[in-house]
């Protein structure tokens, strides 16, 4: 007589062969849910905790502002005054040295000397960026503080020092130009003393640094968005180099977990005849499958001969717990490809195939309720790997992955 277990774990489906609904969808659920997680779980959580990264150290580094200022730098040398004949090919090399210029002690040191609190120069280069724009004569200087009124005082303090900087090199430039010019006074025929004219006039009108224009202090830190996009990205990135990493695989199965994401079923252990913690409710699924009532059978199936005695080992296991409801005197013949042999009920209810080949597999699959391959640890992967392309061709996919040793 069928009781409500199997009432509930067992319908006959269209071709009168019984098929396990409870425990079959259970398996199913749970081996979805494990291939999903072994797809997506290290790239999510890396994206997670790289964003919470993220955040915390925008937090933690508290608040920043920023302003800059835009200038146009005319190098002494582009002068049309003094120098009407000047190369302007020279005019991009000069920009970039004062771009070096404007970042550097010579302006830092006063400037840190005008704000007046203590700093000192290089506390100002940190917070100092310089670009030169190519091709034009721009320079931006860019400003970090954490207050509105500090990172103010420090951009005008850069760019007082820079162009006064700038204004006393054009000055030297011009007072060179023109003591060089009069050491060679009338022997040109006056050219000499018009250079030196032209230069002192420089000298006294000297301003090489025109600021265009300057920005309001704007926050840029803490910017939660951002940093958590951005630390969302790098830890993205580095799961992505341990899966390539993971990906490498090696030439033996070294673990339940390459034989569970090989096949992309659930997959449990048995070490030593005993079933090994966190591998019980998949084993008691299965021992339900192959439960009381005519017509449940588990079939275990080796993955490749190096698992056979594994294959053994996972019988021997499920059928000391698989509930013997069925009468004592219910003995059947089973052949597995061989001589036929008499076999109890518990026997009977958990079938060992001697290989994972079809013509052997497949009278064995007629009626299983389950089926389990059974992988030794330490087995081959081409061996697994062959049985993995060989069970797409069953009557029925394998339901689970258990492995031995």
């Amino acid at each position: 007589m069928v009781g409500p277990e199997r009432s509930a774990d067992v319908n006959s489906g269209g071709s009168g062969t019984p098929r396990p609904t409870g425990g079959r969808h259970a398996l199913d659920e749970r081996g979805g849910i494990a291939r999903l997680w072994r797809l997506l779980g290290l790239p999510l959580l890396a994206t997670v905790l790289g964003a919470a990264a993220g955040v915390a150290v925008s937090l933690v580094g508290g608040p920043q502002w920023e302003a800059q200022s835009t200038m146009v730098y005319t190098p002494p040398s582009q002068d049309p005054v003094v120098f009407p004949g000047a190369n302007p090919a020279a005019a991009e090399r000069e920009v970039a040295d004062a771009a070096a210029l404007a970042a550097s002690e010579a302006v830092l040191a006063p400037a840190a000397g005008r704000l007046g609190d203590g700093q000192a120069w290089t506390d100002l280069q940190g917070a100092v960026t310089v670009t030169p724009s190519p091709g034009s004569g721009v320079i931006t200087v860019s400003v970090t503080a954490t207050e509105t009124e500090e990172v103010a005082a420090r951009l005008a303090a850069v760019v007082t020092s820079f162009a006064d900087v700038a204004r006393q090199q054009a000055v030297d430039a011009a007072n060179a130009a023109a003591a060089a010019a009069g050491a060679t006074a009338g022997s040109d025929g006056g050219a000499a003393e018009d250079v030196r004219a032209r230069a002192e006039v420089l000298a006294r009108t000297a301003d090489p640094v025109r600021v265009l224009s300057t920005t309001t202090p704007v926050q840029t830190a803490p910017a939660v968005p951002r940093d958590a996009a951005t630390g969302g990205v790098l830890g993205l990135i580095l799961a992505a180099g341990l899966l390539a990493v993971r990906s490498a695989r090696p030439s033996r199965v070294s673990s339940a977990r390459d034989a569970g994401e090989m096949f992309g079923l659930p997959v449990g252990v048995i070490r030593a005849g005993q079933v090994v913690p966190g591998s019980e409710r998949l084993v008691e699924d299965l021992q339900r499958l192959g439960g009381p009532g005519t017509g449940h059978r588990l079939v275990v199936v080796p993955a490749g001969a190096a698992s056979v005695a594994a294959a053994q080992e996972v019988a021997a296991v499920l059928r000391d717990t698989i509930p013997a409801h069925r009468p004592a005197d219910e003995h059947v013949p089973v052949t597995d490809g061989g001589t036929a042999v008499d076999v109890g009920p518990a026997e009977n209810r958990v079938r060992v195939t001697a290989d994972p080949t079809t013509t052997v597999v497949a009278p064995a699959l007629q009626q299983a309720t389950a089926v389990v391959l059974a992988v030794e640890q330490g087995a081959p992967l081409r061996e697994v790997r062959t049985v993995h392309r060989l069970s797409r061709h069953w009557e029925r996919p394998p339901d689970a992955v258990v492995v031995t040793g």
